[in-house]
């Protein structure tokens, strides 16, 4: 795989704008401006594919960054994945603890230190992350498709290994999407998964179907609906939603939307670890500052803020050459 492909990049600027969006529904609705239905419905259709999507993205890598050795492979993962949540996770709880009764979350002083082991709400997902690389490191002499069977079965097996949010649903549950990745990669080589309109549309079909029966049938509770993506008997949503949105990937890097995806993509680390400043400044700042409570305003202009903010923030660090230290990683 060459250094930098745009359809891959595509795909991440897809998917970080589905997780600012999220964000965004979850605080609107926090704050008692968006309904229940509405979000109910909006949040787990969102969260049925578009993490696991990154999973994917992030394990199509993770071969050819562990053919550089051990050492390299673990010091990258450190200054990519490590660093960045320690920083911005600090950042964050420190922030919420400030802004006490400002915010939707609490102030915990507790939690932000038992960050090594339970990620503050919303960096789950850089925590998961150094778990897949360390796990696929251990099994990495595995046969790929022998390897790829052990992430099904850890998968399969989680109803009878739950030992908490910060371990299972947070790491071991996400990595059979990982495995899923760097399988990808070993079988078709990393080239883009290019499907005929006919097909991406029947594709699409049968992700919002498989989308729409897992929402009929209410497996989980309302607010806990986002485990889609973690139940084992319905790993077939995810899995549409990836090879969809992997084929629109492929199809938008080639059209003029392309660069601006493929833009955000590359920027996608810096708008994950920054967007909840933006996302709950804004909130606070439409609500008490300018008293509107518009559903569809505060989700419009939160994503808005969510995207852009992190990008200006990533641009003065690049221009004073600290976006690796920003926690941005690698100018």
């Amino acid at each position: 795989m060459s250094p930098r492909l745009q359809w891959v990049d595509c795909g991440k600027g897809i998917g970080i704008v589905l997780v600012v969006f999220g964000h965004v529904l979850a605080g609107t609705h926090g704050a008692g401006i968006l309904g229940d239905a509405l979000f109910s419905y909006t949040y787990s259709f969102v969260y049925g594919f578009h993490m696991p999507l990154f999973f994917f993205l992030s394990g199509l890598f993770v071969e050819r960054s562990l053919a550089r050795g051990t050492g390299p492979y673990f010091r990258s993962k450190l200054w990519s994945v490590v660093y960045p949540y320690v920083l911005w996770s600090l950042a964050i709880g420190t922030v919420n603890i400030a802004l006490a009764g400002q915010t939707n979350t609490a102030p915990d002083l507790a939690r932000l230190l038992a960050i090594w082991h339970q990620p503050v709400k919303g960096f789950w997902f850089l925590y998961a992350l150094f778990g897949c690389f360390a796990l696929y490191w251990a099994l990495s002499r595995l046969p790929a498709r022998a390897h790829f069977a052990v992430a099904l079965a850890i998968c399969a097996a989680q109803p009878w290994i739950y030992w908490g949010p910060s371990l299972v649903d947070k790491f071991l549950a996400h990595y059979v999407f990982f495995a899923a990745g760097a399988l990808f990669v070993r079988e078709r080589g990393g080239g883009p998964l290019e499907l005929q309109p006919a097909a991406l549309a029947l594709t699409a079909l049968a992700f919002l179907a498989a989308e729409a029966l897992y929402l009929a049938l209410e497996v989980t509770p309302a607010h806990n609906r986002e485990h889609v993506a973690t139940t084992p008997q319905f790993l077939f949503v995810p899995a549409l939603g990836i090879a969809t949105f992997l084929a629109l990937s492929a199809r938008s890097a080639s059209t003029a939307l392309g660069p601006a995806l493929a833009y955000l993509g590359r920027r996608s680390l810096a708008i994950y670890v920054v967007h909840l400043l933006a996302t709950a400044g804004t909130r606070i700042a439409l609500a008490r500052g300018l008293g509107i409570d518009a559903a569809a305003v505060h989700v419009l202009v939160g994503l808005t803020a969510g995207v852009v903010f992190p990008l200006v923030l990533y641009e003065v660090a690049a221009r004073a050459r600290v976006t690796r230290w920003a926690g941005f990683g690698p100018a």
